[in-house]
């Protein structure tokens, strides 16, 4: 059985509403749409909305588990620095684009989808960032990746050796 709470009613296919009737038939039949004051195709457009939600949430927990098994099994810093961001710019937005649905679901005022999309554009931008000025600053310190190396290292080709 399917139970979906949008905005404090129980989206439930099967529980019966009214008079012996399941809330699938009274959507069809229009009695719910008396009930709630919304049409039969507002709801489904809300379960969808819902389920887009819950879904997004799940992926974001799935890269940031992702990411902290990532942590803890590499041994090198590099793959490290690459889970690390993988946390904070797959997880992060995923929980915040399932944020953003469930503010429209909620109806919050605008001001909350705009804080929502900065949030995540900030996250987005400073992981990025950060995992970058860590990688090069470990290259400068003379740290470099066990194994066989860089594909390509560009900082090599640009003069500085790391010591």
């Amino acid at each position: 059985m399917l139970w979906l709470p949008v905005n404090g009613r129980s989206l439930c296919p099967e529980r019966r509403h009214g008079m012996g009737t399941t809330w699938r038939e009274a959507v069809q039949s229009g009695q719910a749409s008396a009930e709630t004051g919304r049409s039969g195709m507002e709801m489904e457009m809300e379960v969808v909305l819902f389920i887009a939600a819950v879904v997004l949430l799940i992926g974001g927990i799935f890269f940031a588990a992702v990411g902290v098994i990532g942590m803890l099994r590499f041994s090198d810093f590099y793959p490290r620095a690459q889970a690390s961001t993988c946390i904070t710019t797959l997880g992060t937005v995923g929980a915040v684009a399932a944020g953003i649905i469930l503010a429209a679901l909620s109806s919050l005022a605008a001001i909350a989808y705009v804080k929502l999309v900065i949030i995540a554009a900030l996250i987005m931008i400073s992981g990025a960032v950060a995992s970058h000025a860590l990688a090069k600053s470990t290259y400068k310190r003379g740290h470099r990746p066990h194994g066989e190396g860089f594909v390509k290292d560009d900082y090599k080709e640009d003069g500085f050796d790391g010591n």
